[in-house]
């Protein structure tokens, strides 16, 4: 088994480590200078301690120049380009279909210059854990984003942060979720999957959290993740109201036997309550069971969405420098000689 690195003592003797390879994905990007200097900082301090290692950016296709600055700058770079429109989260999971490392660090580009993203990397690969950064304070919503993410089953809190690093393993198995926007950003509460968190970095002259408007995006998914769960509530009340409803006709067709007398119009005014509760308890069955086999069967595609990709990474050209393997383009290559026409043809 590896032996965790020193970061310190790799940055002074220059050693890297060559068995892991490293990605770096970040969505959520400006073209400003601030930015591609945050980017810069982090793709240097991974390069430092990492051999192998890559810079993955999704960008909207129609600002893909304003980026040119930034992939010039980074040696090992990918961009993905996507079409207008594309949700946050939806560049999160492409960002991760997209990124080959066997640690991903899938990163907000706004938090990047407050976390360690060497740190982040070390640990999940030591650990086989999802680290996640965290920041100190939560945000007024929080108790209702706590609330919705128990009911769709995910850990979900305002402390989180947009920024992750994903043992390939863990990843992995994320991207099969049915949701994997969400589950992208809050890990879902299984007992596969193990979690540390990191604090991030002091700041003070640098905003880590987006406006209300992404929050409520995000509680607005949660509200429509929880829906399988609330459509199985549904299917039990609607089930429990047309058994109570079957139970009230039975009721009163044996007070109208055994008694001698009732009040005129009882009977007519019971069993139509009756059967009409009793019909839209079976009609509201139905409907959150098929929903239910309708959202099982549906799983979002994001094949449309990429457009186009730039590159400036040759892995296997490194590779082969390294190990000093030549090609010999004086030895002359063989050919199959011509066959010679048939007598006759």
């Amino acid at each position: 088994m590896n032996q965790p690195l020193d970061i310190k003592q790799a940055v002074v003797s220059g050693a890297r480590r060559e068995d892991v390879l490293v990605s770096l994905a970040f969505t959520d990007l400006e073209p400003s200078a601030t930015c591609f200097k945050d980017l810069t900082t982090a793709a240097q301090q991974v390069a430092k301690i990492y051999r192998y290692w890559e810079v993955l950016i999704i960008v909207d296709a129609a600002m893909a120049a304003d980026f040119q600055p930034l992939m010039r700058s980074i040696e090992n770079i990918r961009m993905i380009k996507v079409r207008a429109g594309v949700q946050t989260y939806q560049n999160r999971v492409i960002a991760a279909s997209e990124a080959i490392g066997d640690i991903v660090l899938l990163a907000a580009a706004r938090e990047i210059h407050a976390v360690d993203p060497v740190e982040m990397i070390e640990r999940a690969r030591r650990d086989n854990d999802v680290v996640i950064a965290i920041r100190s304070g939560t945000h007024l919503l929080n108790p209702v984003i706590l609330a919705l993410g128990n009911i769709s089953g995910l850990r979900a809190t305002t402390r989180d942060m947009a920024t992750a690093a994903y043992p390939r393993t863990q990843l992995n198995r994320l991207m099969t979720f049915p949701d994997r926007q969400l589950a992208l950003r809050f890990l879902p509460r299984d007992a596969g999957f193990s979690a540390s968190y990191m604090q991030v970095k002091p700041t003070h002259n640098r905003a880590l959290v987006s406006g209300m408007g992404p929050r409520l995006g995000l509680i607005q998914r949660l509200l429509v993740n929880a829906a399988p769960r609330v459509l199985n509530i549904t299917s039990l009340l609607a089930a429990t109201t047309s058994l109570v409803a079957l139970l009230f006709g039975i009721y009163a067709v044996a007070v109208w036997l055994l008694l001698d007398t009732i009040q005129p119009g009882w009977l007519t005014t019971s069993l139509a309550l009756s059967m009409t509760a009793s019909f839209l308890g079976v009609a509201i069955f139905g409907l959150s069971t098929g929903l239910l086999k309708i959202i099982a069967l549906i799983s979002p595609a994001l094949v449309q969405d990429v457009v186009g990709e730039e590159a400036s990474i040759d892995l296997f050209s490194q590779v082969t420098q390294e190990l000093n393997v030549e090609l010999d383009t004086d030895t002359p290559q063989l050919l199959p000689k011509e066959r010679k026409p048939a007598d006759g043809a």
